[in-house]
């Protein structure tokens, strides 16, 4: 399946991370990556993200298959996957921990009870 295009997401240190977009019904190939569930509009030029959840994974396709944020990020208009691949375990988690951070996705937030 071809990807859709690409985005930028800043993260709250100043970094910006470069993530090729995917319809949801992408199959990926086994490899560490940072991903975002995202809600895409692509009647803007280029096209925007609302990030729902970011997450990370050492083997992407073992990850998405059947992901429980799934039931979470629908309802809210998820018809997209942002992928950055990153080998680096460290690095993916500062990198989640940097999306985090700066743009606070409705998935990601714990609920305290």
């Amino acid at each position: 399946m071809e990807k859709l295009g690409t985005a930028n997401f800043p993260g709250a240190l100043g970094a910006e991370y470069e993530f090729v977009a995917f319809p949801l019904e992408w199959e990926p190939d086994s490899i560490g990556a940072v991903y975002a569930f995202t809600g895409r509009d692509p009647s803007t030029s280029p096209a925007t993200h609302e990030i729902l959840y970011v997450g990370v994974a050492e083997d992407i396709n073992e990850r998405l298959s059947g992901h429980e944020k799934l039931k979470c990020v629908m309802p809210l208009g998820c018809n997209c996957i942002c992928i950055h691949p990153e080998n680096s375990e460290q690095a993916r988690l500062h990198k989640e921990k940097d999306l985090i951070a700066k743009h606070n996705p409705p998935c990601n937030r714990q609920v305290i009870s």
